[in-house]
């Protein structure tokens, strides 16, 4: 080993070191297969640390090779050291990405949380994969990310708790389809917390905004109105048209009575 790690003076000094580096890490990779699981952890933070400190040196290539040791020294270790290894690799803009998919994708909520909260380069399809698929409280951690793309909340809005939905909704980052929003909305009207949140986001269509009103309680429009004083003739429309509607279908239903008293007698 002591000859794989002599310098080539012939070489710039940063690409010896990296050079280095990657040695150990093929040494590193041997080692797995033949190590005890403690030695496995200890692995795991060193190669954590080897990363942390190097990533912006590493080219694509490199960090493809050891994403790849990532994974595999992953599958050997303790839910604790790979928590551990999620909570340190989630927030780096560079990290490796099969790994951050394999952490984010992990059964245990306390290694794949830090990943779907804090990762920013984590795909849409794996967001999308795992808001399907894992516990509410995997929905929970992707809820509370920096931004959330219509497709990402449609699923949140489906599957997800109570919980889930309101912090989405909270979520000044989250965009919403009409879709997902007509759920909010559905799923608000026995959650006055729910309606109010989502009757507070400008993003909210107009016509939606009238659909919230017309199933909200009375306690729900005058926090509304608080809470969004433009929103006041809006509120006041919204309560006219449905107050319209309601006489109009008390009309239709009233002919259609009288039309049905004629052809009975």
């Amino acid at each position: 080993m002591t000859s794989q790690l002599q310098p080539n003076l012939g070489q710039p000094q940063n690409v010896v070191f990296m050079n280095v580096q990657l040695t150990l890490i093929h040494e590193i990779d041997n080692a797995i297969a033949r190590s005890p699981l403690n030695r496995r952890a200890q692995m795991a933070r060193q190669l954590t640390d080897l990363f942390l400190r190097n990533s912006d040196k590493y080219s694509d290539d490199e960090i493809a090779l050891i994403d790849d040791v990532f994974v595999r020294l992953s599958v050997t270790i303790e839910d604790s050291s790979r928590a551990l290894m999620a909570s340190r690799l989630g927030p780096i803009s560079k990290a490796p990405p099969k790994i951050l998919r394999a952490l984010a994708c992990d059964n245990d909520i306390f290694v794949a949380s830090s990943v779907l909260t804090h990762s920013e380069i984590l795909d849409d399809q794996t967001l999308i994969e795992c808001a399907k698929t894992k516990s509410q409280n995997h929905l929970f951690a992707i809820s509370r990310r920096k931004t959330l793309p219509e497709p990402v909340t449609d699923v949140l809005v489906e599957r997800g708790n109570q919980q889930v939905v309101l912090s989405a909704a909270q979520n000044t980052g989250a965009k919403f389809s009409n879709k997902g929003f007509t759920a909010l909305i559905k799923r608000s009207h026995s959650d006055d917390r729910l309606a109010i949140c989502v009757g507070t986001r400008p993003d909210l269509p107009s016509d939606l905004f009238g659909h919230l009103l017309e199933a909200a309680s009375e306690a729900v429009r005058t926090k509304l109105e608080a809470e969004s004083p433009h929103a006041k003739r809006e509120i006041d429309r919204a309560i006219t048209d449905v107050t319209a509607r309601i006489r109009t279908n008390a009309a239709l239903h009233s002919q259609e009575y009288a039309a049905a008293e004629v052809l009975i007698d």
